[in-house]
C-alpha cells in the first residue's frame, strides 16, 4: 500500500517492490496484512494486520526521537542558530537520493535558499549500509560501493552498486542499533542507512518507510520479501492479541492494529 500518481497510477517504484516481493499493489480490498509503504497512500486498508500502520514522519522528527532513545547517532538541529558544532550537513525536510544536501563548515557558509531544511552533525563516513529490517530483526545488509570515498555524498552519482554483507546481518552491534532506531520511530519494517567510520563505529544516519529494493536488474529483497510474507501470514492471529494487549509497540501506536482498528476492519 502505497504512494500513487496524480492520475492515480500506482508510483513506479511501488510497481518495483511488487515486483519484487510477489505481493500485488494495494488497492483497497480485504486482506489479511498490509505492507504501508511510506505515508502516503489512496487507501486507509482494511485488513487484520497492517504494517507501519502509524509511524512517525519528518527527517528532523525522527533523527531527533532516534537520539532520545539512546541510538548512536549524529546530533539533529530543526534551527540553525540551534547547531552546537560545526561541520553539519543542511538537509532539505523533503528530498530523496541525497538531493539538495550541503556541507556547512560555518554558520556564515552559503545556505540552500529553497524550501524548509534542518540540520545534521557530520560524520566522517569511511563505509555506508544498507540494513533492511522486519518486526525486530535484520534480513539484509548491503554495502554501497562508491567511486570517491572523499566526497561528502554518497548519492546515486557517486554509487556504483551494492555488496551484500552477510557476515553483518548477524553482528549485534548493528543490528541493535537499526531495531532500536525503528522502534523509536514505530516502524515495523523498512530499511535503514547507516554509516561507518575510520574507527569501525557505527553510526545512525537515518530511516526510511519507502525503501527502494531494486538493484540494477535484480530485486534485492525479492528472498526476504517472500519469507517476510509467509512470516507474516503464519503469525497474523499472534500479532493482533498480542499488541492488542499493550505492549511497549501499542503504546507507541505502531503499525500494529487496536482493538477499534480490527473491529472496523473485521466490519
Amino acid at each position: 500500500n502505497g504512494k500513487h500518481t496524480r492520475k492515480g497510477a500506482p508510483l513506479y517504484s511501488l510497481k518495483e517492490i511488487s515486483a519484487a516481493s510477489g505481493l500485488p499493489v494495494y488497492a483497497g480490498e480485504n486482506a489479511d496484512v498490509v505492507f504501508n509503504w511510506g505515508g502516503a497512500y489512496p487507501y486507509r486498508p482494511i485488513a487484520k494486520v497492517v504494517l507501519n500502520e502509524r509511524p512517525l514522519f519528518g527527517k528532523c522528527a525522527q533523527a531527533q526521537a532516534i537520539l532520545r532513545a539512546g541510538v548512536n547517532s549524529p546530533k539533529a538541529w530543526r534551527n540553525l542558530r540551534d547547531v552546537s558544532r560545526y561541520p553539519v550537513l543542511e538537509k532539505p525536510n523533503e528530498s530523496h537520493g541525497g538531493k539538495g544536501i550541503k556541507l556547512l563548515q560555518s554558520r556564515s557558509g552559503k545556505r540552500i535558499q529553497r524550501g524548509s531544511v534542518w540540520y545534521q552533525e557530520y560524520i566522517d563516513k569511511w563505509r555506508e549500509y544498507r540494513v533492511y529490517f522486519f518486526n525486530g530483526k535484520v534480513t539484509m545488509v548491503s554495502e554501497k560501493l562508491v567511486k570517491d570515498k572523499n566526497r561528502v555524498i554518497w548519492n546515486i552519482v557517486n554509487c556504483v552498486g551494492w555488496e551484500r554483507k552477510r557476515n553483518l546481518e548477524s553482528n549485534k552491534d548493528l543490528t541493535s542499533l537499526v531495531i532500536k532506531a525503528a522502534e523509536s520511530v514505530r516502524l515495523d519494517w523498512g530499511a535503514a542507512d547507516v554509516m561507518q567510520d575510520r574507527k569501525g563505529k557505527f553510526w545512525l544516519c537515518e530511516i526510511n518507510s519507502r525503501p527502494s529494493c531494486w538493484n540494477r536488474e535484480r530485486p534485492k529483497l525479492e528472498m526476504e520479501c517472500k519469507a517476510i510474507v509467509k512470516q507474516t501470514l503464519a503469525k497474523a492471529a499472534v500479532l493482533r492479541k498480542r499488541f492488542q494487549g499493550g505492549d511497549q509497540f501499542a503504546h507507541h501506536g505502531a503499525g500494529r492494529p487496536h482493538e477499534a482498528d480490527v473491529a472496523d476492519s473485521a466490519g
